[in-house]
């Protein structure tokens, strides 16, 4: 699991452990949502906190409408 706060050393680390050191199963984290096709395209498996928190908001929000 790479989980800095630094997008660019996420991948790298995720692309040595995967490359490198052979490890079946890495996860990225990357907080700007514009590289996650990026990322997703040279095979990384992504979570991008920015995208989890805006669900969660919109997910809250229809939540609270719906009450």
């Amino acid at each position: 699991v790479a989980v800095s706060q630094d997008d660019n050393t996420n991948a790298m680390v995720a692309q040595i452990a995967t490359h490198i050191f052979n490890i079946s199963r890495v996860v990225c984290h990357i907080g700007d949502v514009d590289r996650r096709e990026t990322y997703r395209r040279i095979g990384l498996n992504i979570v991008c906190s920015t995208e989890v928190i805006a669900d969660a908001i919109i997910s809250a929000l229809e939540t609270e409408v719906s009450s």
